[in-house]
């Protein structure tokens, strides 16, 4: 196996053993749905914006995650919130764009990185 693959497959497996530990600890505190916690790929998804995205809004303060180990469990209820509040565009609302809408500081982040890659290779 590939060292590509085989993080691919242990990324998977921390996806779920991080999704038993969310289950769990709603189900013991009671304050939370079981499968209250998605992964930052999954919380990407269901906002439309890219995983870098996701990453900059966990940074930023604006969106509330919990850590276990070393992976980030976004809850559900923080998805809901952003989606409510119009910081992201529903992606299910939509029609005829793309798969992907980005934030509009994540575009001005990205084009901030574009040109400093520009003129560190001049």
């Amino acid at each position: 196996m590939s060292r590509p693959d085989l993080e691919a497959v242990l990324d998977a497996l921390a996806d779920m053993i991080a999704e038993r530990v969310a289950d769990r600890i709603a189900s013991r505190d009671g304050t939370a749905e079981p499968s209250a916690g998605l992964s930052v790929r999954d919380a990407a998804r269901r906002l439309g914006v890219g995983i870098t995205s996701v990453r900059e809004l966990i940074a930023r303060g604006s969106l509330r995650v919990t850590r276990i180990g070393r992976r980030i469990v976004v809850p559900v209820s923080e998805v809901q919130r952003l989606l409510a509040e119009g910081a992201v565009t529903d992606p299910a609302t939509v029609q005829g764009t793309a798969d992907v809408v980005e934030l509009p500081a994540a575009r001005a982040i990205e084009a901030a990185r574009r040109a400093a890659r520009r003129g560190a290779g001049a």
